[in-house]
């Protein structure tokens, strides 16, 4: 496999022990607060980080001719961040209620739509022939 690939999907796994450890925090009570602050912005950080490098490699293996669904993972990226938005604008609240509220609505929302994009974007990685190069 492609190191580059390879790459992405070892970013999927720490994407879902990050999100995995947001779940426990969330449930635990009390909350703690500062964690769930700090695996948020952990997650929103890298996430930001893996969305760039995944939209290059893909964008780069379709001009390779690979059918890659560019637009749907793209879109997929865009309609996560109105979660990921919601998120931050709670914790930047310093409201204790509000972040609470976010984690129960767009928090848990947002863990479900990241696993299922993931577990889309792992397969189609599965499927690219191993012998595809890429330019960089």
């Amino acid at each position: 496999m492609i190191n580059q690939l390879q790459d992405l999907l070892d970013e999927h796994g720490k994407i879902e022990q990050i999100l995995a450890e947001l779940e426990v925090i969330n449930e635990a009570m009390p909350i703690n607060y500062p964690n769930l602050i700090h695996t948020c912005r952990e997650l929103f950080s890298f996430w930001d980080i893996h969305e760039n490098n995944e939209e290059k490699i893909f964008q780069e293996l379709e001009k390779k001719g690979l059918k890659i669904p560019i637009e749907k993972i793209v879109f997929e990226h865009g309609e996560l961040k109105k979660y990921k938005e919601a998120i931050i604008n709670a914790i930047n609240s310093s409201s204790e209620i509000k972040i609470k509220e976010a984690m129960n609505r767009e928090g848990k929302e947002i863990i479900g739509k990241i696993r299922k994009h993931i577990a889309f974007e792992d397969e189609l990685i599965y499927a690219i022939p191993e012998d595809t190069q890429l330019a960089f």
